[in-house]
């Protein structure tokens, strides 16, 4: 297995985003539909937010930077629904059972 990108199934990429030291399931979470997993990881300046999603044939992995923690300041982190940073997407295609 590569170690660069998750595998196609949740424990494969979960193992993945722990091995590289993201906590899963943040508390402040707001689930989007679909979604089924999610890591962090703090920045001395924010945090790296990882969003997963199912879909019929992939994972869908969205990342993204926060500029402010919502876990230290989560009245400033709505600077990020007003002005948000960039994301990135992956597919991952699945490789797990529907």
């Amino acid at each position: 297995m590569s170690h660069d990108r998750p595998g196609g199934t949740l424990d494969s990429i979960d193992q993945y985003y722990s091995g590289k030291g993201f906590s899963s399931n943040p508390p402040l979470e707001i689930k989007e539909e679909g979604q089924v997993a999610s890591y962090e990881k703090p920045l001395p300046e924010g945090r790296v937010h990882i969003r997963v999603f199912r879909t019929a044939k992939y994972y869908k992995i969205n990342q993204h930077t926060d500029s402010v923690d919502p876990n230290r300041n989560p009245v400033g982190h709505l600077i990020d629904f007003i002005a948000p940073g960039e994301h990135t997407e992956q597919r991952i295609r699945r490789r797990d059972a529907s």
